[in-house]
């Protein structure tokens, strides 16, 4: 009996689940989906933080061209000696400036990419899926609560258990008297109290 605790990864708030205790399930189905709406928001900002941080990347490079130009004209003055040392040394600096600052807006892309994959990361993760053809066990939770995920310290709350009905295993206490009319394969009517039938 493959019998699995399903929790979700993220925390969030329940907004579908239609299944409940005795229902089957393939394989990928969607076992329930949690909300999604702060992630989507911060999904579009992520994207228009990327969209500035690209404009200042574009920006900062045509300041590099500017100040390289200008420091190459600066420093063929300086070579005939037709600027002052002061005028050089501005001119390499300026230039040294514009490198790093492309640098760092370099930097703030990356890290802006970076935040919008683990958003959208976190999104695929609001839908969970039956990992493997079976039935709904048991379902403590309901639409609307708020569940925490299974990341960290915390296990996470539990909204299904599932299991694997196709193969069951039933242990069971037979007397050892019985025993010797036991056969292998031999075919066995099992009933319990619980359900009549």
């Amino acid at each position: 009996l493959d019998a699995v605790s399903v929790r979700p990864e993220i925390g969030g708030l329940i907004s579908k689940l239609i299944l409940d205790i005795g229902d089957k399930v393939k394989q990928g189905d969607v076992l329930f989906a949690l909300s999604d709406y702060d992630l989507q928001t911060e999904k579009s900002s992520r994207k228009i933080e990327i969209a500035g941080a690209k404009l200042a990347v574009e920006t900062q490079k045509l300041q590099v061209e500017k100040a390289k130009l200008n420091f190459d004209r600066t420093k063929e003055l300086f070579g005939n000696q037709l600027v002052a040392q002061e005028v050089f040394d501005s001119a390499r600096i300026d230039y040294d400036l514009t490198k790093n600052s492309l640098a760092i807006a370099s930097n703030r892309l990356e890290t802006a990419q970076t935040a919008l994959q683990q958003v959208e990361d976190k999104l695929v993760k609001t839908v969970i899926r039956a990992p493997f053809d079976c039935t709904i066990l048991t379902r403590p939770v309901s639409v609307g609560q708020a569940v925490s995920g299974s990341s960290g310290f915390n296990s996470g709350t539990e909204v299904f258990t599932v299991a694997n009905l196709a193969d069951m295993i039933i242990t069971a206490h037979i007397n050892q008297t019985d025993v010797t009319r036991l056969k292998v394969d031999q075919a066995v009517t099992v009933e319990v109290e619980a359900v009549p039938g």
